[in-house]
């Protein structure tokens, strides 16, 4: 979004805010709104292979009505809308001694930080992150206690979805391009940093991040010093965070034995009335058969005859 509406012709601070302040929480929203909040009590099996087809749907949908096919390259950078540029020395970068950093890197470095802090502050002293912490125990608890869940959830996705979009926009620049696999594979490093503390801790999971991050970094350098095989390099350094989840995943106490956590009061609501196949209904098994096999054709031969390969 920021690099469409930069390319348009307006100024990058209006597209930072549109982008990053106003898109991306109405984003979390709508997916709140529209599907996650109807899983609440479903089991982690359904939230993951809902969360996995949005991840593979999303970026792909987004491609074909936005960037298009082919990677868009030159994002837009924000280092200078926060004043980075302008310390940064005439050449754009800071040198920290024998180390050059460019300043899109540097404020990746100082927005993470300030958002650390942030949410430390947040969770622990706010009572809006402490209505959130209380709310992944149980939802009914919360109600109990005259909270509005529905609102906290609202705010929770809200601030995910800001999250999300502000690292987009900080990262893009550096990746070079607007590409979906980049943050395919960030996203695993991601997961194995929130391992890292234990998905609790933001502090840990900071730690744990910048610990990945010098490890991959730390490969390279050796790769050349101690003349290893490029093998190593190549395929040792991406396969890192993948190394390091197994790992914590195995010999992390906080996950070794750990069950699925589910809302205590869960059940506390009647019971739904039954689903519409339940009812045995014969004309109704047979009209839903035929409505079947109909959709199934017409999108067969809508995706053979049909569809552009965009779309398909």
């Amino acid at each position: 979004m920021m690099y469409e509406i930069v390319a348009s012709g307006q100024p990058r601070w209006l597209a930072l805010v549109v982008s990053v302040f106003l898109v991306a929480p109405l984003f979390g929203l709508l997916l709140d709104r529209a599907l996650f909040r109807y899983m609440r009590n479903s089991s982690w099996v359904v939230k993951l292979v809902s969360s996995l087809g949005l991840f593979v749907a999303l970026p792909e949908i987004v491609k074909a009505v936005l960037t298009g096919v082919k990677p868009q390259f030159s994002p837009p950078s924000v280092a200078g809308l926060i004043g980075m540029s302008d310390l940064a020395g005439s050449d754009g970068v800071f040198q920290i001694g024998d180390y050059v950093v460019s300043a899109d890197r540097m404020t990746v470095v100082v927005v993470t930080i300030a958002a650390v802090v942030g949410f430390a502050v947040l969770f622990r002293f706010t009572a809006l992150g402490l209505q959130m912490r209380a709310i992944v125990e149980s939802f009914r608890m919360v109600e109990l206690a005259g909270v509005n869940s529905e609102r906290v959830s609202m705010a929770a996705w809200m601030l995910s979805s800001f999250l999300a979009g502000l690292a987009g926009v900080l990262l893009a620049p550096d990746i070079g391009s607007i590409d979906a696999i980049p943050y395919t594979l960030l996203l695993v490093a991601a997961v194995s940093a929130a391992a890292c503390g234990r998905l609790s801790s933001i502090p840990l999971a900071l730690l744990g991040a910048a610990i990945l991050g010098i490890g991959q970094r730390a490969i390279i350098g050796f790769s050349y010093e101690f003349d290893w095989p490029q093998n190593i390099q190549t395929g040792v350094r991406p396969a890192l965070p993948f190394v390091a989840l197994f790992l914590l995943l195995i010999l992390l106490p906080a996950f070794k034995g750990r069950r699925d956590v589910t809302d205590p009061l869960s059940g506390v609501d009647p019971p739904p009335p039954a689903m519409a196949h339940e009812y045995k209904d014969r004309s109704l098994a047979k009209a839903s058969r035929i409505a079947f096999s109909v959709f199934v054709a017409v999108f067969l031969a809508a995706v053979c005859f049909g569809m552009s390969d965009v779309w398909v």
